[in-house]
């Protein structure tokens, strides 16, 4: 206690008959460790929900492109919910396309019912720092004419990552692959702004690219 420090007092009419009051230099301890925790608070709280659309975008597009498989989420006629992971290719940062069975699971899921849901996020960040596309989307099975751009899309990106080249004949006919896409209609990322699991929408579709 210095000659500076003040003397608390509790005032009767707001306080129990046996009450004490807290020492200075207790009641100093706790007032600055709370202001280093809304400090600290204050620094993360800007996080993904104060960035522009323009930063928005930028973190879910390093995301899709930085990882390879995407969690694709699915469920049957009766509502049953499953998830995949599933190697992607992708247009525009809305269409993610990707080669699987037509007897799997999420394929025949897909078929009964073609809205699905998406993540995109890395495994491999330390904990309390992950960070992930979410997305809702449309899914079906790439056929007729779109299936040319379709898998000239999903081939490029195989070779990219040393992966096998790609045509149309490789998904159709008696090929026992089948080559499907989903369309995202909204696409969003955590806030970080200390709120548990806040999402914060991301408008990816003011700027397309191939």
């Amino acid at each position: 206690m210095t000659d500076h420090d003040p003397i608390a007092e509790l005032h009767p009419g707001f306080s129990s008959p046996d009450a004490t009051a807290t020492p200075w230099a207790e009641a100093r301890t706790q007032l600055e460790q709370a202001e280093i925790f809304w400090c600290r608070v204050a620094r993360r709280s800007r996080g993904s929900a104060g960035m522009s659309d323009q930063e928005l975008r930028a973190v879910a597009r390093g995301i899709i492109d930085a990882n390879l498989y995407m969690v694709l989420g699915t469920a049957d006629a009766a509502g049953r919910p499953w998830v995949s992971p599933v190697y992607y290719a992708v247009a525009g940062y809305r269409e993610f396309y990707w080669v699987s069975s037509p007897q799997a699971r999420h394929s025949r899921n897909i078929a009964a019912r073609p809205a699905v849901s998406i993540v995109v996020f890395d495994s491999q960040v330390p904990i309390g720092t992950g960070q992930g596309v979410y997305m809702s989307a449309r899914a079906e099975e790439v056929t007729g004419a779109d299936l040319e751009r379709g898998i000239d899309v999903f081939s490029r990106r195989s070779l990219v990552h040393l992966g096998q080249a790609w045509t149309p004949d490789d998904v159709r006919g008696p090929a026992g692959l089948r080559l499907y896409r989903a369309t995202a209609s909204e696409h969003s990322v955590l806030a970080k702004d200390g709120r548990p699991d806040h999402r914060v929408v991301v408008a990816m579709d003011v700027e397309v690219g191939a």
